[in-house]
């Protein structure tokens, strides 16, 4: 019909046996911060392969299967809980 609009995804093949992190993961359009073995977060630069919104696919360096990433997501603001201030909660009393 004359004035609609459709958006489609088309799949235009599969892969198998590749590292893919969620698309939130990624920093900065090419990083990711990986957790260490010392429990630590450092930033790390990967090369990037296919993408849908949620995945992207890690193609050829930066991360190996099974290494731990941090993953930032913004919630809503009505879902998000105060914080205290430093120091913690005062008595106004």
């Amino acid at each position: 019909m004359p004035g609609l609009l459709v958006s489609i995804r088309v799949r235009t093949g599969a892969r198998t046996d590749v590292v893919r992190v969620p698309a939130a993961a990624l920093v900065d359009g090419n990083a990711l911060f990986v957790v260490g073995a010392d429990d630590v977060a450092r930033k790390r630069p990967v090369t990037i392969g296919a993408s849908d919104p949620d995945f992207v696919e890690i193609i050829t360096s930066g991360l190996d299967a099974g290494e731990q990433v941090v993953r930032f997501r913004a919630e809503p603001a009505e879902r998000r809980r105060p914080r205290p201030p430093r120091g913690g909660l005062r008595c106004p009393c």
